[in-house]
């Protein structure tokens, strides 16, 4: 399990601040709204003008990247290649209420599954976007009713379609 690779975080500085919630994929104006407070309180509490880090923040990103390290340990646990993500908020709430409910926004699920990818290289794990109309489509055609299992496959299938080509001039 990722338990005995889990990333130590140790806020010394208020840069350690900002590099937290750069990593957790938040923007200012959605780091500050989630611990009510201003962006520019925010802003300010990340350049050390005071030389005090705030607590109240600080265990907000902790709070977050321990949602994460849980997201990774999970990704661990299943057997499946394909990380789902999803295109904006609604989508994300309605194809997965479980880990929506956990994290605050769909990028910050994207980041996640970022960090799971590099987290558990040994995996060949791949994020795919979940698009509501084509898994609609796939469940239409195939007869299948949604699942992990049938998530998978519509991952694989739909990920067959990309390809690399060189850029047009």
């Amino acid at each position: 399990m990722n338990a005995g690779r889990r990333r130590t975080v140790d806020i010394l500085t208020t840069t350690d601040l900002k590099a937290l919630r750069l990593l957790l994929g938040l923007s200012p104006a959605e780091a500050a709204a989630m611990i009510d407070e201003p962006k520019d309180w925010l802003v300010d509490a990340e350049r050390g003008r005071s030389w005090n880090i705030s607590p109240k923040y600080r265990d907000f990103l902790l709070r977050m990247e321990e949602v994460v390290q849980t997201f990774i340990d999970w990704v661990e646990t299943t057997p499946g290649r394909f990380i789902i993500v999803y295109s904006n908020e609604d989508v994300f709430r309605d194809y997965d209420p479980v880990w929506a409910a956990k994290f605050p926004t769909a990028l910050m699920h994207l980041q996640a599954a970022s960090r799971a990818v590099s987290t558990l290289g040994n995996r060949q794990l791949n994020i795919v976007t979940l698009f509501p109309k084509a898994f609609e489509e796939y469940l239409q055609h195939t007869g299948k009713a949604d699942s992990p299992d049938v998530r998978q496959s519509w991952a694989e299938a739909f990920s067959a379609n990309y390809r690399t080509m060189g850029a047009k001039r």
